[in-house]
């Protein structure tokens, strides 16, 4: 809470789907598919390293060779940190992509969509 009182529920999930959405960014996650007590995970292909931390999550399961899904429980409030848990591990796995990281994230926020820009993070976001 601060000044203007607790954060409202909807506001929070929104920030939370947010940091979902830059991590997966982050690991090469391509997309992230949530329906009912699944999470279904889709990457862009490259040699991942899988650790034991990340084979090990509970509920997780490879789909094919880019794909894997992963059980949940239904309550956002128990699956978001689950999430974050599982890109976390998988981004220990993933392979460092040329222009991947937090500088290229912050250098794209500030030129635009064109490459253009004030520096300023006037482009519009994606």
């Amino acid at each position: 809470a601060d000044q203007f009182g607790p954060l409202p529920h909807r506001a929070r999930r929104l920030l939370q789907l947010g940091e979902i959405r830059v991590r997966c960014r982050r690991c090469g996650v391509k997309s992230l598919l949530i329906r009912g007590k699944e999470a279904m995970f889709e990457t862009f292909p490259g040699d991942y390293e899988l650790s034991a931390v990340f084979l090990d999550t509970p509920g997780m399961a490879f789909v094919d060779s880019h794909s894997f899904r992963c059980s949940l429980k239904g309550d956002w409030e128990e699956d978001f940190p689950r999430l974050v848990r599982l890109l976390e591990a998988f981004e220990a796995c993933a392979p460092e992509a040329p222009g991947a990281g937090e500088e290229a994230e912050e250098a794209a926020l500030a030129t635009g969509p064109d490459g253009g820009g004030d520096g300023e993070g006037g482009g519009e976001a994606r």
